[in-house]
């Protein structure tokens, strides 16, 4: 996945870990309160919400970090590999030790034939 992939995800899980573990938070320390009935009747829930909301944060931190380290790897510079060059073996005259060229049949020193 891209970068930023990685990136949305990460806020996401964040923001939900978030609003999960405040949900948690309330619905277990502020049940007493009577204005706040939406939440209070679900204190059973509490403890499930605060553990998939810190669940949530550790996977949207996880995701933001991955997401870093997919940034740094895309913005190192592909370059191609060196095309090989073939070596080209020199040659030498057997008798007198001169060098030679490719595809000289005679040494041009002494005149004695090359060995292929």
């Amino acid at each position: 996945m891209r970068s930023a992939d990685w990136k949305v995800i990460g806020s996401l899980g964040i923001i939900l870990g978030i609003l999960l573990l405040l949900g948690g938070l309330f619905a277990y320390f502020y049940t007493e309160i009577r204005w706040f009935f939406v939440i209070a009747p679900y204190r059973d829930m509490a403890a499930p919400l605060i553990i998939v909301g810190v669940i949530l944060l550790v996977v949207g931190f996880v995701s933001n970090a991955r997401a870093q380290e997919e940034q740094k790897i895309e913005a190192i510079p592909k370059t191609p590999s060196p095309i090989p060059t073939p070596s080209v073996q020199k040659r030498f005259c057997a008798n007198c030790g001169t060098e030679l060229s490719a595809g000289v049949k005679y040494c041009p020193n002494c005149g004695q034939k090359s060995q292929v």
